[in-house]
């Protein structure tokens, strides 16, 4: 093969998605670039570098022992890349642009509205792009400019703001209740249809930590977004938690078992350190802070 120093930065980002998933599939998920591209990538980056990276398995690729050799640096690289970028971003002066959010799928649906609407309307040139979702996104890779998180972040190179905690119940439709009630004895939950999450043991967890013990078939109804799980309490399906303060809202809703605590929910604001020297995420990050507290905060 022919020998070049000279590496495309493009072609180490792609030997670096390949060696993360495993395979050229995974890879063009994680990069949306198309498979005969990536394809390409690689021998252009072998044939720079002079040995092979890969090899085929029966499920993928597997590195070789040059191939593995190269993942530290190429991540190395990446993380000077990413500073790189969030350095240039945090001298940025102008109040307007995007600026990238994210949260779980009730906190975007149901406070991120409110807490933004002061935003729209005095600065309206700063557009917002809302990533909805219980995973957690990474703020290093700039997934997101600022994130409404649960639990505090723990990489030393973002910033945290504990805005306090907000209280939570179990609901389910009023009609619902007063009907399977009068056939189930009081503090039996077993009678009554759950709403639970699928994927996740969060709910089995819960329940497990308050002496009940609990599988996933115990929930009748299982998704993993949390907003579909309470549209399906709202049209009768069962049993749902819920933020008090969203709940309040839907007088047809009703508390069961209110002498059952439910844990309080933490809510952190995060941000990357260099993304704080950044007026416009900022502005964003100081707007959120009272928004929230406003609105969601006990």
């Amino acid at each position: 093969m022919k020998k070049n120093p000279n590496i495309d930065w493009n072609q180490l980002q792609v030997f670096l998605a390949v060696a993360e998933a495993g395979s050229l599939t995974g890879a063009k998920r994680a990069l949306s670039v198309s498979q005969p591209t990536l394809s390409r990538q690689i021998a252009f980056l072998e044939e720079s570098l002079g040995v092979p990276l890969f090899e085929r398995v029966p499920h993928g690729l597997s590195l070789t022992d040059a191939g593995r050799a190269l993942v530290e640096p190429a991540r190395h690289m990446q993380r000077c890349a990413e500073q790189v970028s969030l350095r240039a971003l945090g001298k940025t002066q102008e109040l307007s642009g995007t600026v990238r959010l994210t949260a779980c799928e009730v906190v975007s649906g149901y406070f991120l509205p409110d807490a933004l609407l002061p935003l729209r309307e005095t600065y309206p040139e700063i557009q917002i792009e809302v990533i909805a979702t219980d995973d957690v996104m990474n703020l290093l890779a700039r997934d997101a400019d600022i994130a409404i998180r649960h639990t505090p972040p723990v990489q030393t190179e973002l910033i945290a703001k504990n805005l306090g905690q907000s209280s939570m119940a179990l609901y389910a439709l009023k009609g619902y209740l007063e009907q399977r009630s009068k056939k189930i004895l009081s503090g039996e939950v077993k009678g009554y249809d759950w709403i639970g999450l699928d994927k996740s043991d969060e709910y089995i967890r819960g329940f497990r930590n308050s002496g009940r013990l609990v599988d996933r078939n115990f929930f009748n109804f299982r998704c993993d977004n949390t907003l579909v799980g309470w549209q399906a309490a709202l049209k009768g399906h069962g049993i749902a938690p819920m933020f008090k303060s969203i709940a309040e809202a839907f007088p047809e809703m009703e508390v069961f078992c209110p002498e059952v605590p439910i844990p309080n929910v933490p809510v952190w604001l995060v941000s990357h350190r260099e993304l704080r020297s950044n007026p416009r995420i900022r502005l964003v990050f100081d707007l959120l802070e009272k928004g929230l507290i406003d609105t969601m905060i006990d």
